[in-house]
């Protein structure tokens, strides 16, 4: 079931999407003409929870592609980086998450386990999480959401121990494969 869910490239939960963004220009995923597409699609719900988790959200904004110049990918697929933290906040943040300021966005990415790279390289300054790979939306369901924490600190980076994307095959995104073995 699980290996069909990342194939159709969805969370399984059919209904957990972000708020509308009300964007024409964004890509439909094949909805009838006219409609918002899934990511962006108002959701009511009637129990408590987030309409569409964090992850999935950042997923879907990335691989839209419609502020590359802000928020992208990184070529191999595996991390992504925010180009511009002024024009983020000012511009994608409104448009598509309930946070308004850059700490709380990286505060979530922390509390969802990605860990930001230090080193030198093109790399650095973007997150990545293992299960956080461009064209695999549906990975993003088997990511959890941390406890809050009250020690207000995290570990210190080690740049000797992150990973070299580049010396790895890149993620071939877009294709559907949802990365079943």
């Amino acid at each position: 079931d699980q290996e069909k869910e990342e194939k159709d490239g969805g969370c399984g939960h059919c209904n957990d999407q972000p708020p509308s963004m009300e964007d024409p220009s964004l890509p439909s995923d094949g909805d009838s003409a006219g409609a918002l597409p899934p990511p962006f699609r108002r959701v009511r719900r009637t129990r408590g929870g987030v309409s569409s988790p964090f992850p999935l959200k950042l997923h879907r904004v990335l691989d839209a592609g419609l502020d590359d110049d802000v928020i992208c990918w990184m070529p191999h697929g595996r991390c992504f980086v925010v180009k511009n933290n002024k024009a983020f906040v000012d511009t994608v943040m409104p448009k598509y998450f309930k946070q308004t300021k850059i700490t709380s966005f990286q505060r979530q990415l922390n509390l969802y386990g990605f860990t930001r790279l230090t080193s030198s390289g093109p790399d650095k300054g973007g997150y990545y999480h293992e299960l956080f790979l461009r064209g695999r939306p549906g990975l993003t369901q088997r990511m959890k959401r941390m406890k809050v924490k009250g020690t207000g600190r995290k570990g210190a980076s080690n740049p000797e121990e992150e990973p070299d994307f580049y010396r790895m095959e890149p993620v071939r995104g877009g294709g559907g494969d949802g990365g079943g073995a």
